[in-house]
């Protein structure tokens, strides 16, 4: 791997060229030009599946904190 960052050098006099900064925002056009090549379907089921995950995993907690508690209290009974 050394050498070839050695070869690499000669051919192009440096490893590492520099890079643009653009600043700004990005603009609806690119937005809807990514959803319209993705496919609608897919563009509403991967932030809905996200969301889902997430709700999934804030209940998740909360049962499990319910859960934890009612191991010190020998009176209280969890749910399902």
């Amino acid at each position: 791997m050394f050498e070839f960052i050695l070869y690499a050098e000669t051919l192009t006099g440096k490893l590492i060229e520099t890079e643009e900064l653009v600043r700004g925002s990005v603009s609806v056009g690119t937005y809807w030009y990514y959803i319209r090549n993705m496919g609608l379907l897919w563009a509403f089921l991967v932030p809905f599946g996200r969301i889902s995950q997430e709700a999934f995993n804030i209940s998740r907690n909360f049962w499990l904190t319910d859960w934890t508690e009612a191991g010190l209290d020998k009176n209280r009974t969890v749910s399902m």
